[in-house]
């Protein structure tokens, strides 16, 4: 039954040209993190009228001094707030539990009414773990796939979000690895393990990886997904891929330290449990068929080492040295 997590649905005939009137009116939920931020910035660019869900009200007015409008309030109450905008795009980071319980009550909310609704998964719903060393295995967005118990509960979501795609047009982006612009979860936790370790480190060969996609690319896959996405399709953003080991490398060489393999249980130590086992001891290599296929969808960046080397991540980087540099100094 979990190996047809990709399987259900795909093909539904209903469009936006069929339903979208531009602008839309669009909720982003997440619109203070990496991913969302984007994603809100990129959607007004293309001409949408775009409101972030805050809690914060510095958040809220930093929004707003780009341009965003903005509604305080939280997850639990979506279901209360989402009938007074077009479409909602899903950009929150939560617990998978507590994901399903609210994108349960947003789609029970928008049944049946002229809505979109876009969902942030992620590639780490098809990673097969390989204590850090490569795998031959990749998915495109219809493959089917045997899920870690992990991650179960996230591919259930998928589910129910794609058997919805008859009662309002639904929509699932999985992102691999994401990086540029000084964000990205797996290159900060490499940066982070210089200043616990004063290493750059890798689980076991390192030669493991997810692929990646830049930030921007990735914000304009929703804008065409919005535009011209098909109501229960999942979509991939695909960039190019590296592997651990080679992101750990152009990392030390920025902090100017060495790098070094880990166990399992150690990664545990620096990164925490589950970003040890989801994010880097595994193997997650994807296709982007559909959205290029689809969508028109093209990356203009693809040089993940090239931005760590002289980009976006090398004052992060220094500041890890420099702990690390302290760190040895007093023991």
């Amino acid at each position: 039954m979990l190996r047809a997590c990709a399987a259900l649905g795909g093909s539904r005939a209903l469009t936006a040209d069929a339903k979208e009137k531009l602008p839309m009116n669009i909720l982003v939920v997440g619109a203070t993190g990496y991913v969302g931020s984007h994603v809100a910035r990129a959607l007004m660019t293309d001409g949408h009228e775009v409101t972030g869900l805050v809690r914060d009200p510095d958040k809220s007015r930093k929004l707003q001094g780009d341009g965003l409008k903005t509604i305080m309030g939280d997850v639990d109450s979506l279901d209360e707030m989402a009938g007074d905008f077009d479409g909602l795009v899903f950009a929150a980071q939560l617990a998978h539990e507590h994901e399903a319980v609210v994108v349960e009550k947003i789609l029970r909310s928008f049944a049946g009414r002229d809505k979109a609704f876009v969902f942030t998964s992620g590639t780490a719903v098809l990673s097969q773990t390989t204590g850090g060393d490569w795998s031959e295995d990749t998915f495109a967005e219809q493959s089917e796939f045997e899920p870690q118990p992990m991650v179960v509960t996230r591919c259930a979501t998928e589910r129910l979000i794609r058997a919805a795609a008859d009662r309002l047009r639904t929509i699932i982006i999985r992102p691999p690895l994401v990086w540029g612009n000084g964000g990205s979860r797996h290159v900060p936790y490499v940066v982070d393990s210089i200043g616990r370790t004063g290493s750059a480190c890798y689980i076991g060969a390192g030669l493991n990886l997810y692929s990646h996609v830049h930030i921007e690319d990735l914000a304009n896959l929703y804008c065409l997904a919005i535009a011209k996405g098909i109501s229960g399709a999942v979509y991939h953003a695909v960039a190019g891929e590296e592997n651990f080991r080679t992101i750990a490398d152009a990392v030390a060489g920025v902090a100017g330290c060495s790098t070094r393999s880990i166990s399992l249980a150690e990664a545990g130590e620096i990164w925490g449990d589950y970003p040890a086992r989801i994010m880097f001891n595994v193997c997650s290599r994807s296709q982007a068929r559909r959205s290029r296929a689809e969508l028109g969808w093209s990356p203009r960046h693809c040089d993940l080492i090239r931005d760590i080397r002289l980009g976006s991540y090398r004052d992060l980087a220094a500041m890890a040295s420099r702990s690390a540099g302290e760190m040895v100094s007093t023991t």
